[in-house]
């Protein structure tokens, strides 16, 4: 009986890497197979919020990759709060009051260049705007403006940045009327997708150096005219639907700023 059960039990996890992992051949870097396929199994409510997900020696088993590989991928859902550690207890999936939603546009490393540094996003201001700007063109910004979303963006208690986010259309009248609470750590490409079924087909990065207005000096606490590290993402959905803008804006910092296609990829 206990043989049937631990080879029932290997049999769910295979199906679990079968079914949510990306193609081999994808190109896709092996710890990256794994994070992909953990994230899309919670997507697909194959494991609940605080179910157990397989210890690494299983994951191991299951996916063929090193020990080196799967530490990895399990230590970065970790950090990026999709999974909680118990010590002598297992791995389990966080709760959604305690995630960030992943993945970002952005992310800032560490000494190593691989190990992601913890932010911590809060909303400051969320309002329509008429003011125009490079989102203007990109949205098709018409005369109801475009909803701009202000988080702070604390990267490990170290420093701070400033993320815009706009949109416009049904894009802004969804994001409008979304409760604060439940946003304030939330991919708003993720969230987007979802609500409108379009998938994120392209993302596009310009960066760029400027100087700190008045407003963003004193959300930085920094001076006015300070130079600013200015990443413009632009993102279109479906057939080349213009989807959304954002804009971060980052004071020089000691930190290598890691930039990607859709999420961290």
């Amino acid at each position: 009986m206990e043989m049937a059960k631990t080879n029932h039990s290997k049999t769910v996890q295979a199906n679990f890497f079968e079914t949510f992992g990306p193609e081999a051949d994808a190109g896709v870097p092996k710890y990256q197979q794994v994070r992909f396929a953990v994230i899309e199994a919670i997507r697909n409510g194959y494991w609940e919020e605080g179910a157990r997900i397989p210890t690494e020696e299983e994951l191991i088993e299951v996916t063929g990759f090193s020990l080196g590989t799967v530490q990895r991928a399990v230590r970065m859902l970790a950090e990026d709060g999709v999974l909680s550690r118990r010590q002598g207890s297992g791995t389990f999936v966080s709760r959604a009051s305690s995630r960030i939603s992943e993945p970002w546009h952005f992310q800032f490393l560490a000494e190593d260049g691989e190990t992601l540094l913890p932010v911590y996003p809060k909303i400051i201001a969320r309002e329509r705007t008429g003011q125009r700007g490079p989102w203007s063109r990109f949205l098709h910004q018409g005369s109801a403006g475009v909803l701009r979303i202000d988080r702070i963006v604390n990267v490990n208690d170290e420093f701070t940045a400033l993320s815009r986010f706009f949109v416009a259309g049904e894009q802004a009248e969804f994001m409008e009327g979304q409760p604060l609470d439940q946003l304030h750590g939330a991919n708003f490409r993720i969230v987007l997708s979802d609500a409108f079924r379009l998938p994120v087909t392209n993302i596009s990065h310009n960066v760029s150096i400027t100087r700190a207005s008045s407003d963003q000096a004193s959300t930085l606490r920094i001076g006015r005219s300070d130079p600013l590290l200015r990443v413009e993402i632009t993102a279109t959905a479906g057939t080349d639907v213009p989807f959304y803008l954002q804009e971060l804006l980052c004071p020089p910092a000691d930190r290598k700023l890691s930039l990607s296609s859709v999420g961290r990829y």
